[in-house]
């Protein structure tokens, strides 16, 4: 259940006030009738956060890592693809990159490296 900013102020203002889940839990139906009443873990959840941080809101979510597929990188990856394309593993260990980014590179690209197959 996601609850407004409104709602989550008034669950920690209340428990602070009262210092009682059951009087937090019946004020808030009291004023908000039409919304589920939180479970206990809720509000012990949010006032914990509220001392914790000085906020009811969500945290923000950390930015995805940099990426290894750079131009530069994909552009040596597609030169060594036309003039010599070799196993993914020995170019991904050449450009220090891991073998998936590379087949992603290489896929990305709409290539595919050459594997000798031994014939029977």
């Amino acid at each position: 259940m996601h609850y407004t900013i409104e709602q989550r102020m008034f669950m920690v203002q209340e428990y602070i006030r009262s210092q009682s889940l059951k009087i937090v839990r019946d004020s808030y139906f009291l004023k908000f009738p039409k919304s589920v009443i939180p479970a206990k873990s809720t509000v012990q959840d949010l006032v914990k956060k509220w001392r914790l941080t000085g906020s009811v809101l969500n945290a923000k979510k950390k930015p995805r890592e940099p990426t290894v597929r750079t131009l530069e990188v994909v552009a040596e990856v597609a030169a060594r693809m036309t003039t010599n394309p070799e196993s993914t593993r020995r170019m991904a260990r050449e450009f220090g990159i891991s073998r998936r980014s590379c087949q992603r590179i290489i896929q990305g690209l709409q290539m595919s490296p050459s594997h000798p197959h031994p014939r029977q």
